[in-house]
């Protein structure tokens, strides 16, 4: 009876010793895999009412177009005033940025063209990019300066419309559309659509002085213009380094480039990334050219903020069948571990299978 109590008493013993924070671990357990629910629920929230504000956003624009189609069947001239979205970026208003240029302007006026009658003309009050407009819409649009005085007859005379960008990560756009959108640019600037020579790209920014890279991000000491110029400038401080990692991993791949987007003229740009067949690229207004990529091809985009505000690329790959992959870098202005980039870059099948078949 003793030696069984005594071996029920050590076996207790052992048991407590084994799990003296049982209770602790099995509560803290509940409470993380609670919290797990939780994040869960509230990124199901989150993703619902970033549909329903899309949703809402797309039927603004629909409502908008055809409020203008309607304007046109009896006013022949339409002054365009860019509007924007809410809860977007004032910038969208000022189309000096190549991608509000393109999403705020060129597209929706593009959709204005092909849905209005031939005798509609636009006029759209600019500062930049003015040579682009005429390039791209020679017949129907009439581009002025912002700093040219509204008594000017052609203004006088027109009636003022506003109109609404189509920022991707804001309104839906049918791949149908945008399909459309680059056959005819293509057209227009006599760009043929080449089915040999695949390339890779990698986008390289220009650098920024050292001063500005090491100065510490802080609107509240910066001038407005440093501010910006640090914030919208972002950097692979070690390009080079990256650059010679993404050749040695490429080998023998057809075609592979390394582009500064600034030194080509819009249709150089065009053709480069209508034969892209893997475009590598620091998230910034350069990689609105993924408008002339093809469907199924991969856009890797290095960006240090993956929220919802800097998401217009991961959408416009979205609606133009892309496959896109992020990279999350450390910061602004990045130094890349190439080593771990090239191990992360090798371990998706997409890339696998493209190399592969060249």
């Amino acid at each position: 009876m003793s030696l069984l109590f005594y071996s029920s008493s050590e076996s207790l013993i052992k048991q407590k010793q084994r799990n003296p924070f049982s209770d602790i671990n099995q509560m803290s357990q509940g409470f993380i895999n609670n919290c797990k629910i939780n994040i869960k629920r509230l990124s199901i929230v989150k993703t619902l009412e970033n549909i329903i504000l899309v949703v809402i956003a797309t039927a603004r624009l629909y409502r908008n177009q055809q409020s203008i189609i309607k304007v046109s069947k009896k006013e022949k001239l339409l002054l365009i005033e860019i509007d924007s979205h809410k809860g977007t970026s004032k910038d969208s208003k000022d189309v000096k940025n190549y991608f509000h240029f393109f999403f705020d302007l060129v597209l929706p006026l593009y959709y204005l063209i092909k849905n209005t009658d031939d005798d509609v003309v636009f006029i759209v009050k600019l500062n930049n990019h003015l040579d682009k407009i005429k390039t791209l819409f020679p017949k129907r649009v009439i581009t002025i300066k912002n700093d040219v005085n509204d008594n000017t007859r052609d203004i006088q005379n027109a009636y003022c419309v506003k109109m609404l960008g189509m920022n991707p990560k804001v309104v839906c756009l049918s791949t149908r559309f945008l399909e459309s959108f680059k056959k005819d640019i293509f057209r227009q600037l006599h760009i043929k659509t080449k089915n040999d020579c695949p390339k890779i790209l990698l986008i390289e920014r220009s650098k920024l002085s050292p001063n500005l890279i090491n100065q510490p991000l802080d609107k509240e000491t910066l001038d407005k213009h440093t501010y910006y110029n640090i914030v919208f400038s972002r950097v692979i401080i070690n390009h080079d380094e990256l650059k010679s990692k993404i050749e040695s991993i490429v080998g023998y791949y057809p075609e592979f480039h390394n582009l500064r987007l600034e030194t080509l003229s819009i249709q150089e740009q065009m053709e480069y990334f209508d034969t892209a067949t893997i475009v590598i690229a620091q998230h910034g207004a350069g990689l609105t050219n993924c408008l002339w990529m093809r469907a199924n091809t991969i856009l890797i985009e290095l960006n240090n903020d993956d929220s919802y505000y800097f998401r217009h690329f991961r959408y416009l790959s979205r609606w133009k069948k892309i496959k896109y992959f992020n990279y999350k870098t450390s910061d602004l202005h990045a130094n890349i571990d190439v080593n771990h980039f090239s191990t992360w870059l090798l371990s998706l099948p997409e890339i696998k299978s493209q190399l592969a078949n060249e």
